[in-house]
């Protein structure tokens, strides 16, 4: 079986550029929300960023999952790049995808608002997250401690 790398931290900490620098060292394929999210605007004419955001959410994360299980099943180690700042959305990515992992491991980025905010603001686009947005994920995130009490991964890495 093969290990499912889980990334988590608010928009703009560096989690998709990190996953870049390392999945040939962890021998993976990343599998990245946002990339699954930007295939679907890209194939909408009709789309419209500020409103639509969300449109294709929960086809979205369903190809997430799918994408995540089948490389895991066939033996190929995973890096999950999305945020997962939220308690909720780690829980149901490894209720979703854990029984096909060897272990799974938590990348946690505690990296502020001081290191996101303005690295958001370089982004155009449908990839510029509301600053309002990032500031509530930042409040409202989770101690990575908690996810390995609680037995939701095997162990966590601190980025």
């Amino acid at each position: 079986m093969a290990n499912l790398y889980i990334l988590a931290g608010i928009p703009g900490c560096g989690k998709s550029f990190w996953a870049h620098e390392h999945y040939a060292e962890f021998d993976a394929k990343i599998v990245s929300r946002d990339y699954i999210r930007f295939e679907y605007m890209a194939n909408d004419p009709d789309f419209l960023p500020s409103m639509d955001y969300f449109k294709y959410e929960k086809d979205v994360i369903r190809d997430f999952y799918a994408q995540i299980n089948g490389n895991l099943s066939d033996g190929v180690n995973v890096i999950a790049d999305a945020t997962h700042i939220s308690w909720k959305s780690l829980r149901k990515t490894v209720e979703n995808c854990g029984k096909n992992a060897d272990k799974i491991i938590l990348v946690y980025f505690n990296r502020g608002l001081d290191i996101a905010l303005p690295q958001n603001a370089k982004r155009g686009g449908v990839e510029r997250v509301p600053e309002d947005v990032i500031r509530r994920m930042w409040f409202g995130r989770y101690m990575p401690a908690r996810a390995k009490a609680k037995g939701l991964v095997d162990k966590y890495m601190i980025v």
